[in-house]
Parts: structure tokens; C-alpha cells; sequence
């Protein structure tokens, strides 16, 4: 069973195919950790910068994740994501892009999650230089 808040995505033997584009102000871009999501216009603190949906599915039932944004595609790794536990199994969540924010402990941006438990609203709390990348405490979830 998939819950989501996100339309366009598809399930091909145990991987999940996101179809979603990243928003003009945003890029993914190649850095030293693989891949990070980075700034194309300045924002300033206290900026709403996006409200991202995301997945939240059973663990077992999926096996490889993939996004397909702006004609690209990138794989997501499922296991380094939040999980919801309750009695019976394991829940994992994934968003879309924003599954490209890495940590930094002098972070420039956090979350958060909306009254619809499916959406959270990504918040800049420093002022933001067009190009920078965006990077939220992990140690914040």
C-alpha cells in the first residue's frame, strides 16, 4: 500500500518511478557527495522556498526508487530516508527532490510538516546567495 500526496508515480516490480519536476528557483546539481539541491535565486530567511509532497510506503514492497525531473533521472536510496513504525510493519517516507538536501550543522534552511501529515513547507533561516546549496540538520528530524 502506497499513501501520497504526490500524483504522478508509478510502481514496475518493486520500483517506484516519481515523475516531478524540480521548481524554476531550485536545481539538482553533481557535488562531492553525489548529488545536492542548490539555489537559483537569492532567498531570504524566513522564505517559504517549497512545499513538497512526499511517498509513504511499506518497506518490503519497494526495492529501487527512481526520479524522473526536468528529463532526468536519478536514483534515490530508500534506506537512508525516515521511517513511520507502527504494530504491524515498517513504513519508509520519500519526498522528491528534496531527498537532495545534505546535512551541515550550520544548515540554511528547515522544515516544517503541514496540518495534511503530507506535505512539509521547506523554510530558510539565513538568507540564501543564488547558487548557494541548501542543507538542513539531519540531527533535526
Amino acid at each position: 500500500m502506497i499513501s501520497s500526496s504526490i500524483q504522478n508515480f508509478k510502481v514496475v516490480e518493486k520500483t517506484l518511478y516519481i515523475y516531478e519536476n524540480v521548481p524554476d528557483q531550485l536545481q539538482i546539481k553533481k557535488n562531492n557527495f553525489g548529488y545536492g539541491l542548490y539555489s537559483n535565486k537569492k532567498i531570504n530567511k524566513g522564505e517559504s522556498i517549497v512545499k513538497q509532497g512526499f511517498i509513504i510506503f511499506e518497506e518490503k514492497s519497494i526495492d529501487k526508487i527512481f526520479l524522473i525531473s526536468n528529463n532526468n533521472e536519478y536514483e534515490i536510496n530508500k534506506h537512508i530516508h525516515g521511517d513511520y513504525n507502527n504494530i504491524n510493519e515498517k513504513k519508509m517516507w520519500i519526498g522528491t527532490y528534496t531527498c537532495f538536501l545534505n546535512h551541515s550543522c550550520d544548515a540554511n534552511i528547515t522544515y516544517h510538516t503541514l496540518n495534511d501529515e503530507y506535505f512539509t513547507d521547506y523554510v530558510a533561516i539565513k538568507d540564501i546567495e543564488e547558487g548557494e546549496e541548501l542543507t538542513m540538520n539531519y540531527n533535526s528530524f
